[in-house]
């Protein structure tokens, strides 16, 4: 189409009175105006050209305008609806459906040890300190000195206890192998308690048939009060009982000759302590002299109060000496009442003589042991 078609069509266009609609000019496709230059409802006849145009002023579009594809719709810039239509709102969601929130987060380094286990003197001991978190290895160290005989390898703290170790207060840090490391410090109380002992006599004093006789047991450390029976493999002559404070008493009724009986002590400690022990006991008829009827003596602890009395098989009362010494420091012997007395204060074992002067002149060596 010329230029003089295209102006026409936009004059015509206005002087219809509608709403300027934009067409292709290649009238071509437009129906024929019909007798007297007669269109269809909404179309005017465009003489010139003998067409029937669309009166645009009376639709929102002029039918000739190529519609929008179908279902097509602008939804803005940058929205990606996702792939098949779907909506791609996710995130990554890390390994498996996880939430990926960056690095893993590192528990921080704790101790889990919050006590130490208690201890017995002269028992081996070992315990392994735990703690949790941070980044292992861990590595281990004593705060200050450890008590005497202890010591940590690795995380493990062993040793064995002695005697004089009483509760002390221990410390130790632990570092992680972070970058840079962390590391915690605790403190803890190590109680060692006394090793039980039965001390015995491990031979105990004669006992004479119809004669009646007392003979008393001890025991040194653990917790006192101390309970003693007779182990349930054993059983005492007749007539002869052992209460539950050590003393074994009655009146033999047989001879029996010298026989072992398996003791047993437990002492008042949390958790108790129980030790057992042979002894050693013979029955006896009365000789005709008389006769130093003690055999041995007790063991003694450092630091306990100690007590044993010597007696002579007819019951008389010699004068009684301490005739070969000397006796473990502290110990004491009381010739009046024959009994060993004091409170030890060093470990030791000595031999000493007890005798008897006068009308009996008796002697016997013993061995007492401080522990």
């Amino acid at each position: 189409m010329n230029a003089r078609w295209g102006f026409q069509g936009l004059l015509l266009l206005w002087g219809l009175g509608g709403v300027a609609c934009f067409f292709d000019p290649n009238f071509a496709r437009f129906e024929k105006c019909g007798t007297n230059n007669t269109c269809a409802s909404g179309y005017s006849c465009f003489v010139e050209e003998g067409v029937c145009l669309p009166d645009c002023g009376f639709q929102e579009r002029c039918p000739g305008e190529d519609p929008p594809p179908p279902g097509a719709s602008d939804a803005g810039q940058n929205e990606d609806a996702g792939e098949g239509g779907g909506t791609d709102a996710g995130t990554d969601a890390g390994v498996d459906g996880g939430t990926d929130a960056g690095p893993p987060t590192v528990k921080p380094l704790s101790w889990v040890t919050r006590s130490l286990p208690l201890a017995t003197e002269e028992v081996p001991y070992a315990h392994e300190l735990q703690v949790e978190g941070g980044t292992p290895p861990y590595s281990f160290r004593a705060v200050g000195s450890l008590p005497r005989n202890f010591g940590l390898d690795g995380a493990i703290l062993k040793g064995s206890p002695p005697t004089d170790v009483g509760s002390p207060r221990v410390a130790f840090r632990v570092t992680d192998s972070a970058l840079p490391p962390s590391s915690v410090q605790e403190e803890f109380t190590l109680e060692v308690r006394s090793l039980l002992r039965l001390a015995g006599p491990g031979v105990l004093a004669n006992g004479y048939t119809g004669t009646a006789y007392t003979e008393t047991l001890s025991a040194t450390g653990g917790t006192p009060p101390y309970t003693f029976t007779i182990d349930p493999g054993s059983a005492l002559p007749a007539n002869l009982s052992l209460q539950p404070n050590g003393v074994l008493m009655g009146t033999p009724a047989a001879t029996s000759g010298q026989k072992p009986y398996l003791v047993r002590v437990t002492d008042s400690g949390t958790p108790p302590q129980t030790v057992t022990r042979s002894l050693w006991l013979e029955l006896k008829t009365q000789p005709l002299l008389g006769e130093i009827a003690n055999h041995s003596v007790p063991d003694g602890r450092v630091g306990t109060k100690y007590t044993y009395t010597f007696k002579i098989s007819n019951g008389a009362t010699p004068t009684w000496v301490l005739k070969k010494g000397p006796l473990p420091s502290g110990i004491q012997f009381d010739a009046a009442t024959a009994t060993l007395t004091g409170t030890p204060n060093q470990k030791t074992t000595q031999t000493f003589t007890i005798g008897t002067e006068g009308i009996l002149n008796l002697q016997k060596d013993f061995t007492l042991t401080i522990h």
